[in-house]
């Protein structure tokens, strides 16, 4: 081989060595540059949490998910997850949406914790602290409704002067004086104060299926007397009927074994939707009220026909939004549900009135 061929070959793998040393070092920047700004990492997160967002608006029931960092370190970047998109400084990818789901749209930067996604009831929440989680609250169906007129209807009911009626359940629950309190008469207590409460904020047309009256009276052959009127199931019903528009909400007590203090809504079984978010409003406005106090809430269907004419839950009649809500448990002598009737009262209209 002569001189000339030698070097000419000698300058073409000097060249390829130079060439090789430019392309390793470019490709090594560009893996530098990645590395530093997180590009895969940045991407995997918003494909990775976007794909659990659409999963929890599809799960059913209430649960809390600490969504961790792992050896990927969330913690660099800045999430946004709002309009329905996950973004990670640029990297974005979308997720359905749920709007019977109240969500914030939320801007973080994930702890060493990571991230705690909470669904409780119909409030979905991404936070970067572990979140108060009230296992009481049920998920309500969508329906729009808005109730501008009731028919407030106490349980049972009645008449001391004539000794007509039914007092309904009379548990260990005790007035200042020491005395059994009747249902009946704790019934319309509540009613009266849920009464006030919805025509403060604003609802004119209220109705009873009996007075919504209470106070004492004494008369000499009996003495003195707490004031009810007594009512029939039919002449309730009746009642109801003959005022077609209003919502029904029928207030009653349950009496069972001490470490129980439910509350149930009892629907009809071919109920609306509207009825069912009624119910299911009005149970999570008190799970909210009282949550150590209530051991459980439950939305219950009913098939009227095959009750007795003269069950309270009659009430329930058809092609009407009509609940008949049982608020706990008179056995419990301390039971705060019932020890502040205001109170209780004023969860009913928190949930009646929520739109």
């Amino acid at each position: 081989m002569k001189r000339a061929q030698v070097s000419v070959t000698v300058y073409f793998r000097i060249f390829e060595i130079i060439l090789l040393v430019l392309v390793i070092g470019i490709v090594t920047a560009e893996i530098k540059n990645i590395q530093d700004s997180g590009l895969y990492q940045k991407k995997f997160f918003s494909r990775d949490l976007a794909l659990f967002m659409d999963s929890i608006t599809n799960a059913r029931g209430n649960l809390q998910y600490q969504y961790t960092s792992g050896v990927l370190q969330a913690q660099r970047f800045g999430f946004d997850l709002s309009n329905g998109r996950v973004s990670i400084d640029g990297e974005t990818w979308p997720y359905a949406t749920n709007r019977n789901y109240r969500f914030t749209p939320a801007k973080l930067q994930p702890t060493s914790d990571g991230l705690f996604i909470t669904k409780i009831g119909n409030a979905l929440s991404v936070q970067t602290t572990r979140q108060t989680f009230n296992g009481l609250l049920i998920e309500c169906p969508a329906a729009g409704y808005r109730i501008t007129s009731l028919i407030i209807d106490p349980g049972h009911g009645y008449n001391a002067a004539t000794g007509q009626g039914d007092q309904g359940f009379i548990g260990e629950l005790r007035d200042s004086q020491g005395k059994n309190i009747p249902e009946s008469v704790m019934m319309v207590k509540l009613g009266v104060a849920l009464d006030s409460l919805l025509k403060a904020r604003g609802m004119k047309d209220i109705l009873g299926t009996r007075a919504l009256e209470a106070g004492l009276v004494t008369l000499p052959e009996t003495g003195t007397f707490f004031s009810e009127e007594a009512r029939t199931i039919k002449e309730r019903v009746d009642f109801i009927n003959k005022n077609p528009n209003p919502a029904v909400i029928s207030l009653h007590a349950g009496k069972y074994a001490k470490d129980q203090n439910i509350v149930k809504a009892f629907v009809r079984n071919d109920a609306s939707a509207e009825t069912l978010r009624l119910a299911c409003f009005i149970l999570n406005a008190l799970a909210v009220r009282f949550p150590r106090d209530i051991t459980g809430t439950a939305v219950i269907p009913v098939d009227t026909s095959q009750l007795s004419e003269n069950d309270p839950k009659q009430v329930l009649v058809k092609d009407r939004i009509a609940v008949q809500f049982e608020l706990g448990n008179l056995n419990i002598a301390d039971n705060r549900l019932f020890g502040d009737l205001q109170a209780l009262a004023e969860a009913l209209s928190e949930g009646i009135k929520h739109e």
